[in-house]
């Protein structure tokens, strides 16, 4: 079985970071979460956060929450956009994470 959003993560995805914009274009952002078995616990945790949610598809001006694609270095290698319910999903219950900062 092919998820929607297969394609929107590349093969040397490690991690996600969440990050969000409040108010007008106050940005905020997560500590990285890195997995283990890389690309296919990255899509087994988006799949689940799917269930809350929508997950995939362009990011553009409008888009509040998504989360950066990390591979195994640190490094930013994409995006995934989500809303509010896959968001809420991944930061409260499939990866737990501490929100760091504004940029």
């Amino acid at each position: 079985m092919t998820l929607k959003f297969e394609s929107d993560i590349p093969i040397e995805a490690a991690g996600l970071m969440l990050c969000k914009i409040v108010g007008e274009d106050d940005l905020k952002i997560s500590e990285t979460v890195t997995f283990q078995n890389g690309r296919p616990a990255v899509m087994a945790t988006l799949n689940r956060a799917s269930i809350s949610g929508h997950v995939g598809g362009s990011i553009d001006k409008n888009t509040r929450f998504w989360a950066d694609v990390i591979d195994e270095n640190g490094d930013g290698i994409g995006e995934i956009k989500l809303d509010r319910g896959s968001w809420t999903a991944l930061k409260t219950k499939w990866m737990p994470c501490k929100m760091l900062s504004s940029q």
